[in-house]
């Protein structure tokens, strides 16, 4: 049995790697989620015409998510091919608005599109097609910063609102010796060690968005399809005995 999965590999971040297992799982098996992993992986190498191709081909009438055309937008981006991509963005906002409890790509996913390509007014727009509150917004830095640009007064309320939750949470459980019965003294400092530190970075935020803009690692963006078992002589899902 080849022990090879191309899906693990790139959720191990060995990009290079992954794809000749891929090549040959989709040469026996020509399949869109693995169309969409062989994207992904030649995007991370920087074969992005390669990603294109195969991006291309798990856009289709299976892409039912629509993981693979947001996929091929983030490549298109990479090529430089900005109107294509701009047009698939519009697209998907159109999908979101006229599908919002849908299992398609979030309106975040596609605010980080327009952001890419420089169009913070719509990426501002796809922001506030979700409900704030259910989400951590300051997981993506560049959603609160679509909101300190277009409006500076929600933006401070977000950010004191957290920074408040940070002080009553360490107030309650600082000393709360029961809360921390299974963790250890070091566990215990690193975890309000991080608090102190989170609420810091917030009470700068403001600061920060003035001088910079942040950056989005544009490969992080990319979206992984689940593939299955590829494993080769695999008696329980049928796969093909070996490479030949």
């Amino acid at each position: 049995m080849n022990p090879k999965s191309g899906c693990m590999l790139l959720q191990n971040h060995q990009p290079l790697e992954a794809i000749e297992p891929l090549e040959i799982a989709y040469s026996k098996m020509p399949r869109r989620d693995i169309a969409n992993n062989l994207g992904i992986a030649y995007a991370n190498d920087r074969n992005f015409h390669k990603a294109k191709y195969y991006l291309i081909k798990a856009s289709n009438e299976d892409d039912i998510e629509n993981i693979s055309k947001y996929n091929l937008a983030i490549v298109k981006i990479q090529l430089e091919e900005q109107e294509d991509a701009l047009e698939i963005a519009g697209e998907l906002k159109q999908i979101i608005a006229d599908q919002p409890l849908s299992d398609a790509i979030d309106a975040f996913e596609v605010a980080s599109l327009y952001y890419l390509l420089n169009d913070c007014d719509r990426a501002y727009s796809c922001c506030k097609m979700r409900d704030w509150n259910i989400y951590n917004l300051f997981s993506w830095k560049y959603i609160p910063y679509l909101i300190y640009k277009n409006d500076l007064g929600v933006f401070k309320k977000l950010v004191n609102d957290r920074i408040e939750k940070d002080k009553k949470w360490i107030k309650e459980n600082k000393d709360n010796d029961e809360y921390w019965q299974d963790d250890t003294e070091e566990e215990k400092r690193q975890e309000l060690a991080q608090r102190e530190s989170q609420m810091t970075q917030l009470m700068n935020l403001e600061a920060e968005f003035a001088l910079n803009k942040p950056n989005i690692d544009i490969n992080n963006q990319l979206l992984l399809e689940s593939s299955g078992c590829l494993l080769f002589d695999c008696v329980r899902h049928g796969n093909p005995k070996d490479d030949e």
